[in-house]
Parts: C-alpha cells; structure tokens; sequence
C-alpha cells in the first residue's frame, strides 16, 4: 500500500509527458550526432521503431526511448562519450555507476530526477533517460541458445532481487530475492562478462544478454524455437533513415520484418486497456535546466 502511495505515473500530466519527451529527444539527438561523428552504427528498437514507422514519433501513450547497438560498437560509443557529452548527460552502466544494476546501459539527463517505483533506496544516478542495449552474440547451435537464455535469465534475476526483495508479491519468490539480493553486482557482471566472451564467435542473431529475448515476448506463438532468441545481424547493419518527431534517425531497413518479429501484427493498436506507459514513477522533477 505505501508503495502505491508513493508512484505518480497515474498523476503525470500531458505536460509533464510531453517535457518528458522533449528531454528524451534532446538525447537522442546527442546520441545521433556523437555516432555519425564517430561513424558508429545504431538503430531504433522496440517501440521507438514501432513508433517511428506507425505514428512517426513517440507512440502517444508512451514515454520511453530504446536504441540497440552492437557489443562493438557499443564500446566505441562508450568511449566516444567519455569526451563528447556535455556535462548535463551521464551514460549509465555497470563500469560507470557502482549501484547500476541493469544488463543494459541507459543515457540520463542530471539536471532532472526520475525515480521508479521501487528503486527508491538504491543510490544510483537517476534522471531522465533513454535506453542504450549493446547486443551480443546468439549461438548458431539451438541447445546452446537455450542455455545462453537460460543463464541470462537467472543472472537477470540475480540482480534484479535488490528491487525485488522489497517489491514482490509472492511471499515465496520475495524469499528467494532476499537470499540472492546479496549477491555482488560485480559478480554478477563477470558471470555475464564470461557469457559475452564465449560468444566472439560472430552469428546470425544477436540479443541483448540480460533483457528478455526479442522474440519470446508479443509474438512468441509465431517465431519458431530457433529464431525467437535475437535480433538478426543483418537488421543492425543494413539501415536507412526514418523520421522520428520531425527528425531523422537511423533505423533497420527491414522494418517490416523486424516488427512483425518483435509485434506481430505491430500495425494494430492495442486495447485502449494496454495504452499505458512503463514502470511507475515514485519521484519526478522536471526544471528548465533539463532542456
């Protein structure tokens, strides 16, 4: 009950969203110019290229950014950042924040604060932000992708029980993040850094490692065993531009084929019930210094 108490994604106006947006767009402009600079290949992901073909900017009921990258490049970006982002802007992953706990990086703008639900007593830098996933290798060889997903998932789990320990439901699965939440995120992170090792080996798919496969989530039905588990190669490095509110940005020339793999049917609107944002937020200031 406190816990509802504390989040305000029901209460967020339209103009608190639409700023919300505006700060989003601002970074990923910053991202855009720092990779063409730096001749770094990005795309759109998720339901930011859902948003850019369907509604050729944000989908209306979301506020959330989503770039995919390949390892390598990622790397390159990263160092790239280390020089080129303006001081107001922080690249936030497990090198560069000790609390950071998540298996993909996020760009945050510091002179906002945007705090989820949950997440209130982990001391990591908050703030406006967009979503970075650097994507790793998938095995060619079925059994072993399933291992691979099978290790990201508990290793997901792992460091999601710092949240999960206060925030679950079941009595029984809070139990088990309070006995894994005192795990070290340094351990965790070498145990996925040993599954991005063993992946060099270049596929034909690739996934972020510690967020959900791409193809088990929408359209899990229809994507067969084999393909469910990442992206296509191919869809990161073949690309054209699309405009996103207004600008131009970078996504997969098969969009078409991408969509429907993540989606389905991504053309459809969902029920009116579904229109709802990401995670709840329990703290959000929003000042002029953000833009």
């Amino acid at each position: 009950r406190r816990q509802r108490q504390m989040c305000i994604r029901d209460r967020i106006t339209e103009e608190q969203r639409e700023r919300i947006r505006k700060i989003q767009l601002e970074m990923l402009r910053e991202v855009h110019r720092i990779c063409e600079e730096n001749h770094i290949k990005y795309v759109l992901g998720y339901g930011t290229m859902l948003g850019a073909v369907r509604h050729k900017g944000f989908i209306p009921w979301d506020d959330d950014v989503d770039i995919l990258m390949l390892r390598k490049d990622y790397r390159r970006f990263r160092e790239a950042c280390k020089k080129e982002l303006p001081p107001k802007y922080f690249l936030q992953d497990e090198c560069s924040d000790e609390y950071y706990l998540w298996g993909y990086s996020k760009l945050r703008n510091l002179n906002t604060t945007y705090v989820r639900c949950g997440q209130e007593h982990i001391p990591y830098k908050n703030g406006v932000f967009i979503d970075i996933f650097p994507l790793d290798n998938v095995p060619w060889f079925l059994p072993f992708r399933i291992l691979q997903d099978a290790y990201g998932f508990v290793l997901r789990k792992m460091l999601w029980a710092k949240v999960g320990k206060n925030t679950e439901k079941n009595p029984l699965v809070r139990l088990v993040y309070k006995i894994l939440a005192p795990i070290p995120k340094s351990t965790i992170y070498k145990l996925r850094n040993v599954m991005v090792h063993k992946g060099n080996k270049v596929s034909d798919r690739v996934r972020c490692l510690l967020f959900t496969a791409p193809g088990k989530e929408e359209n899990k039905k229809v994507n067969s065993l084999y393909s469910r588990y990442g992206f296509k190669r191919d869809w990161l490095l073949d690309r054209e531009k699309y405009v996103f509110e207004g600008e131009e940005f970078w996504g997969t020339r098969a969009y078409d084929d991408c969509l429907s793999y993540v989606y389905g049917d991504y053309m459809k609107l969902p029920p009116e019930e579904k229109r709802v944002g990401h995670a709840p937020v329990s703290k959000l200031e929003l000042n002029q210094e953000g833009l």
